[in-house]
């Protein structure tokens, strides 16, 4: 973390602090699969596991499937490559994307996940460090993973924070850089990307953290302040979309 937070400190002010009576606190939240799950049902999708693999089958034909959290929108190149650091930084630089600089400290900004489904971003949280909300929160508030489904850690925030929507925050500029990270990597069309970002209404200075292919959605779905999205859905969508072409 930056030693300078004005951004953290800005969005706690502005965005968490004064919804903090409405932070969402669970004694168990549903899995990833669960999830995945729900919406293929919705959507009449039928389940069959093969070899602790599920296989997604519509209408008699199969039309992907999940192993762990991997779907089928993630080629085994891809899901190579956003697994090696260097790997991804290579990727994004050959798209003229911004990476941080190597043996710098990233610049005072927010830490932004967001999940790309397709061509485009479907939901984006910010990370706010448990830290940071010690002033906000009464005494008697505990706070663990048990209770904040979206409780995590991350590249830029090692100690943990919870997850805040911004979906409806983040500048387009934004959500295209997102889009364009995640599309460089050939054979990835869903996973999480890892923003860097000083501001959420510009794309200056902002940089790609990482690639996650294997991230939950449940942060998404069950964030600890904000709206929920459908996360979960809009990837189901997009195994529907590709097995119709």
């Amino acid at each position: 973390m930056p030693e300078n937070q004005e951004a953290l400190s800005g969005f706690i002010e502005g965005h968490v602090a004064p919804s903090l009576q409405e932070l969402r606190i669970l004694q168990k939240a549903p899995s990833h699969r669960a999830l995945i799950r729900k919406a293929l049902s919705s959507r009449t999708v039928e389940v069959r596991t093969v070899d602790q693999t599920d296989v997604f089958v519509f209408g008699g034909t199969v039309i992907g499937g999940m192993d762990h959290r991997v779907t089928t929108l993630v080629s085994s190149h891809a899901r190579r490559v956003a697994a090696d650091e260097t790997l991804t930084r290579r990727h994004l630089e050959l798209q003229n994307l911004p990476v941080p600089q190597e043996d710098q400290p990233l610049p005072d900004g927010l830490d932004i996940r967001a999940y790309v489904a397709g061509p485009q971003v479907v939901a984006a949280v910010a990370y706010v460090p448990l830290a940071a909300l010690e002033e906000q929160l009464p005494p008697e508030e505990i706070l663990d993973s048990e209770q904040l489904a979206s409780l995590r850690s991350g590249p830029a925030n090692p100690e943990g924070g919870i997850a805040v929507d911004v979906t409806e925050l983040l500048d387009p500029s934004l959500t295209e850089l997102a889009a364009d990270a995640l599309w460089s990597v050939p054979g990835l069309a869903a996973g999480a990307v890892d923003l860097w970002v000083p501001q959420l209404d510009s794309a200056a200075e902002a940089v790609v953290l990482s690639l996650d292919v294997e991230a939950s959605v449940v942060t998404h779905h069950l964030p600890a302040l904000g709206e929920a999205r459908d996360v979960a859905g809009a990837i189901v969508d997009q195994l529907l979309i590709r097995a119709s072409r």
